[in-house]
């Protein structure tokens, strides 16, 4: 990992460390400790320090953090301005639903730490420079094992994304990949080959794919008002999961719709994304279908909102068993 900063040239190793009010002001290349990568030098931050990139400045400042063991984030980025604070500065703000419900919660307990390290660009030079510098933190340390699942800590590299990708195809459980990379320099989740699963899902998903979906079900429902669909999109606007049911599925319930089974074991379409559909039997005890849905994974937030969304197409009748 290269590490180029500007003002920083080879100097005597006989060099003492001084300090003025506490901020570090030179060191000895001695006294430097190492982590396990060697190419990764732990540096402390100090004013007045010069970057080429600010993409150089956080570099360093997460090496730190991860020897110090905490986290880091960006809190206020401007084109010639930005502050970087501890994981656990500020409060823990649940979000709420329309009806005052809590929504999601932060997965960091936010402490109002007021650790943070600020620069700004000296445009004439075309440079970064450290402007401040707090290290002083109000929380215990994480461990070294903890502070690498740190969300700004945990990375996957290419082989690992690629071994993900290849246990999927198999049929072979994904999590499994992250137990065989623990105890490497790479530290990452299980929820973290999910999530790289589904980024390949959404770049596989071309507009063109989308938009024949889309077209499709307004088709459908301009010949049938009684044909019912809904997407489900992410920040970007990007679809993610999609749930459609036709009008014979929908009148169907209304007599067969006492039990019905859900399942999500199916994964033989193109993208490899969980179909979901909804079954139950009519009165010759023939299996039914009561709708379907595509998920782009398994988690808990897809299955609320696709149930949620099937009882709106279903009237908001609940059925018996389930």
């Amino acid at each position: 990992m290269d590490m180029d900063f500007v003002n920083y040239s080879p100097i005597n190793t006989d060099t003492n460390i001084s300090s003025n009010n506490g901020v570090r002001t030179d060191f000895n290349f001695q006294d430097v400790p190492h982590c396990s990568n060697v190419e990764e030098v732990i540096v402390e931050p100090h004013v007045g320090m010069e970057f080429d990139s600010l993409e150089k400045v956080e570099e360093l400042y997460k090496i730190f953090a991860k020897a110090k063991g905490f986290g880091i984030r960006t809190r206020d980025s401007k084109k010639n301005y930005c502050r970087f604070v501890c994981v656990r500065e500020g409060e823990n703000k649940p979000k709420s639903g329309n009806m005052g419900e809590v929504k999601r919660t932060s997965s960091t307990q936010r402490l109002g730490c007021q650790s943070s390290l600020c620069v700004s660009k000296d445009k004439k030079r075309d440079i970064w420079v450290v402007k401040s510098f707090d290290n002083n933190h109000n929380h215990i340390m994480a461990s070294p094992k903890s502070v690498s699942y740190l969300r700004c800590h945990r990375k996957m590299n290419g082989a690992a994304k690629n071994l993900v990708e290849k246990f999927n195809a198999e049929g072979l459980p994904t999590a499994k990949v992250a137990a065989i990379f623990n105890g490497s320099d790479l530290s990452f989740s299980n929820r973290d080959c999910w999530n790289h699963l589904r980024n390949v899902r959404r770049k596989n998903l071309d507009v063109g794919d989308a938009q024949a979906v889309l077209n499709y079900c307004k088709q459908k429902q301009a010949q049938n008002s009684n044909f019912f669909y809904a997407i489900q999109c992410d920040d970007d606007d990007r679809m993610i999961n999609f749930c459609w049911l036709d009008a014979r599925s929908r009148a169907a319930y209304q007599y067969f719709g006492d039990v019905i089974t859900f399942d999500t074991t199916y994964r033989t379409n193109k993208y490899s994304m969980p179909f979901a559909p909804f079954t139950g039997l009519n009165h010759h005890l023939q299996s039914i279908l009561f709708g379907c849905a595509l998920l782009q994974d398994e988690f808990e937030k897809s299955f609320v909102w696709l149930f949620e969304t099937w009882l709106e197409a279903m009237n908001g009748k609940k059925p018996i068993g389930f």
